[in-house]
């Protein structure tokens, strides 16, 4: 049960750290690269030099997201390397 728990975890966080590679990908061709403060735009994220401005929401979640990926995959690391089997 350890080892299914482990790999669940590992893929969530695989899952979760392509989810935001893919709205990286998907900002960076879809958002403004000026600030735009009447619409709220107005936090620069870098995106390999492509600089473009989300807003208050998105911005957040995108930091959650990608934390999110690295706590799951380290989770499920650790998970599946205390399940070892002792002799």
């Amino acid at each position: 049960m350890k080892r299914f728990a482990a790999v669940l975890l590992i893929a969530l966080g695989l899952g979760s750290f392509a989810f935001h590679a893919g709205l990286m990908v998907y900002y960076s061709n879809v958002l403004p690269r000026d600030p735009r403060p009447e619409f709220g735009r107005t936090y620069p994220i870098n995106n390999h030099g492509t600089v473009v401005y989300l807003t208050e929401c998105e911005q957040p979640e995108l930091t959650w997201l990608y934390f999110a990926a690295f706590a799951f995959a380290l989770s499920g690391g650790v998970l599946f390397a205390s399940n070892k089997k002792k002799v």
